[in-house]
């Protein structure tokens, strides 16, 4: 019987061995399943929106309030991680200013569309990304906001401003032709002379109608100043901009519509403008970014330029560039309909090719 036991023995005890050992290799795989991929700082490739990111951010961040009372401006600087399916994650604020605009700053970048990959040895992979956003309010001094100031006597107008609305207002053509209807909200800064200034939209309608909002805005007679302590201040105050369909509204004409009259054009040479005055950026440069902008913008009566957006960018820092280098334009040769120079939207394309840079 001893001889039958010694081997069992050694049967169970070897077993033993072997699930223990298997244990550990599992234990160990698991802890290689665990450890998270490389984090990169520098790639071949780096990272970057498909998208314009200055549009994105135009769109989707708001000014905290207390920043607006406190008129606190600056950048937050972000730093976070770009994985390999283009998402972001890992947040963190590398400089910030306070005043709310650290965390309005990572609310809007959570919420982005994800990125290109950036991509090492031919495979993407994660890479730590740094991406400044700024807040600016180009009007410093004591500021009040109608929406969470209490001020003796708010900024009015002292005309009847439906009215003017109403007479001034021209539908954008891109609106008229989709039927879209609805409230473009303003804000804007009444100063203390109750000239208007600063505008920009907090609620957007898009197909043009924001950029026409802005127009009536910036075009309205003074208002009555807000009032505080027997003084003039200045004020933050809003206006919704209607857009109805009818009958009786005035089309804002595109360059596209306006057929068998004059279209805008510049009077000057515009490519070797473009040639004398366009920069390649650093970023785009370094990251081999070419390609197409597209900006469009308004051609007013008198042929100067205004609203500039860009429809489709590039990234690298090209779109800002192209944006910069039209608002510098001489004024243009305005469009013409029924005998009458009218404001119409233009679009323009520039170019950055790499190949015939000069800089």
């Amino acid at each position: 019987m001893k001889y039958i036991l010694l081997p069992a023995f050694l049967v169970i005890a070897l077993s033993a061995l072997a699930q223990n050992a298997s244990i550990k290799n599992d234990t160990a795989q698991e802890r290689m399943d665990l450890t998270p991929p490389t984090v990169y700082t520098y790639v071949e490739q780096m990272p970057e929106p498909g998208y314009d990111m200055a549009k994105y951010l135009s769109e989707h961040l708001k000014y905290p309030d207390i920043a607006y009372k406190a008129n606190i401006q600056g950048r937050v600087i972000l730093k976070f991680i770009v994985n390999e399916d283009g998402s972001a994650s890992d947040f963190k604020v590398e400089k910030g200013i306070g005043g709310g605009c650290d965390e309005e700053a990572i609310k809007a970048l959570r919420t982005m569309p994800k990125w290109k990959a950036g991509v090492h040895n031919g495979l993407p992979v994660r890479v730590w990304t740094m991406l400044p956003v700024s807040f600016t309010m180009t009007k410093p001094g004591i500021i009040y906001n109608t929406l969470f100031d209490h001020i003796d006597q708010p900024p009015k107008a002292d005309y009847d401003i439906d009215k003017y609305i109403a007479e001034h207002i021209r539908y954008p053509m891109a609106a008229w032709t989709s039927k879209k209807e609805g409230n473009v909200l303003v804000q804007f800064l009444v100063e203390k002379d109750g000239t208007i200034s600063e505008c920009f939209v907090k609620e957007r309608l898009f197909f043009g109608c924001d950029d026409e909002a802005i127009d009536i805005v910036k075009s309205m007679p003074k208002w009555a100043p807000g009032i505080h302590k027997g003084m003039p201040v200045k004020v933050w105050t809003t206006l919704k901009v209607p857009f109805h369909l009818s009958d009786s509204v005035k089309l804002l004409p595109d360059s596209l519509n306006i057929k068998g009259e004059r279209m805008p054009g510049p009077d000057f040479d515009l490519p070797k403008y473009l040639s004398d005055n366009l920069q390649y950026p650093d970023l785009a440069r370094n990251n081999n970014i070419s390609g197409r902008v597209i900006v469009k913008f308004v051609v007013n009566e008198d042929g100067s330029l205004t609203d500039f957006h860009v429809l489709r960018g590039i990234g690298g820092g090209c779109d800002e560039e192209a944006v910069r280098v039209l608002k510098k334009m001489p004024r243009w040769k305005p469009g013409i309909q029924n005998g009458k120079p009218v404001k119409v939207y233009f679009t323009q394309p520039i170019s950055f090719n790499l190949v015939n840079s000069r800089y």
